[in-house]
């Protein structure tokens, strides 16, 4: 999946158009992200509840999806310089694009795991964020709380969040210290002004580092393999194997790897990744996807294995871009309801990256998986083992 221009990118949804006072933005859509139909009622609504504002000088959206908040912000203080945060490869390359398109300057876009990547020097006059209904009560607390850290002396921070939600943020916010300035809402959604301190006791570590996404520590075993993870919220197989990864273990056992050169796409939790350490000890590995904390997730569950850090690296882009050389097994499990193009396009970057020789697994919905197989891509590929259960697939094969 090249990756590199949106608007040819098999993940291309569709234009949406956002009116901020006189100016009117093009927003260009991917699939799979979030209010990929139209700009969402909370974030109209958090927009709307900024329009009277004295003009900031700098604005961090949190969680930018492909940009609306921040950009429309933007369009209302041209001369305020914009940072677009988000932990998915995708909505960084859409939120990067969408401002370029509509001649933004002073907008800085990059991905991240909440506030962990932003340098510790940065403030911001106005922080704001959709915050999502799943993150978890943990990560919930570290958004609202951690902008306390990156907020200029004046600065203020304006959210959004599902109605559930505002009796948690309220008590959250009451916990913490903060000011509420607003607090404006309807049935479905609502928002929140506020000013917050920093903690008193912030540690220098992330977010990841200290715990936040931590869920729960679970021990795991299939097809004769076994290991310890502690999984994270907001990822699927917190606490048990899904059957696609079941089935991608059984078919990986079977193989009889040593030593290879691996590559995983999409490693969720880790599970397929650490299966592969315990299983084939590989020389190198290679973690590749759009969600950063999958691969941070990943990345921590290897190490506890003992896989030496030299000998991994992590790509967090929606593509195969920055992943050098190729590799004797390639592992990708394949996301369902996504178009076919997109599914395909990664099938290609996958087989492209398999050695002569080597081997290349495939997980997903048992339709996703047969399309794949039978794709002209594979052409060159013989399946030597193909598996299903309750509508999924796993198919080992070689090239």
């Amino acid at each position: 999946m090249t990756g590199k221009d949106p608007q040819t990118s098999p993940y291309s949804k569709k234009t949406v158009r956002l009116r901020v006072d006189h100016s009117r933005l093009e927003l260009l859509v991917a699939h799979d992200l979030f209010s990929s139909q139209a700009v969402d009622v909370g974030s109209r609504l958090l927009l709307r509840s900024l329009m009277e504002e004295s003009p900031p000088v700098r604005i961090l959206d949190l969680g930018s999806g492909y940009g609306p908040l921040g950009l429309g912000l933007k369009a209302k203080f041209p001369g305020a310089q914009v940072d677009l945060i988000d932990r998915d490869a995708l909505a960084v390359q859409f939120a990067s694009f969408n401002a370029a398109a509509n001649d933004m300057i002073d907008v800085l876009v990059y991905g991240t795991l909440g506030y962990d990547e932003i340098e510790p020097d940065r403030t911001f006059d106005l922080i704001v964020s959709n915050i999502p209904g799943k993150a978890g009560p943990g990560v919930t607390q570290e958004l609202l709380t951690g902008a306390g850290c990156f907020l200029t002396p004046e600065g203020k921070c304006a959210i959004v969040v599902v109605a559930s939600l505002a009796e948690q943020v309220e008590d959250t916010l009451e916990q913490a210290g903060a000011n509420v300035l607003l607090r404006h809402g309807n049935k479905s959604h609502v928002i929140f002004h506020y000013t917050i301190d920093p903690p008193a006791d912030r540690a220098k570590s992330t977010s990841f580092d200290r715990g936040v996404y931590d869920r729960t520590q679970v021990l795991l075993s299939r097809a004769g393999v076994t290991w310890e993870a502690t999984t994270t919220w907001g990822l699927p197989e917190f606490d048990s194997l899904s059957f696609q990864t079941e089935l991608m273990i059984d078919v990986l056992v079977n193989a009889q790897l040593t030593g290879p050169r691996t590559l995983v796409v999409n490693p969720g939790q880790g599970h397929l990744p650490v299966a592969i350490a315990v299983q084939c000890s590989p020389s190198f590995m290679s973690l590749a996807g759009r969600d950063l904390l999958a691969l941070r997730t990943s990345a921590a569950n290897l190490g506890r294995t003992g896989f030496p850090d030299n000998s991994l690296d992590q790509h967090h882009s929606p593509g195969f871009d920055s992943v050098e050389g190729r590799f004797d097994l390639v592992v990708a499990a394949l996301p369902g309801k996504r178009p076919p193009a997109v599914t395909l396009d990664m099938v290609r970057d996958c087989a492209d990256r398999t050695v002569e020789g080597g081997t290349l697994i495939l997980g997903g919905r048992s339709t996703t998986v047969t399309r794949a197989v039978e794709s002209s891509d594979l052409g060159g590929f013989v399946v030597r083992e193909r598996s299903r259960t309750h509508g999924f697939s796993a198919a080992r094969l070689r090239k």
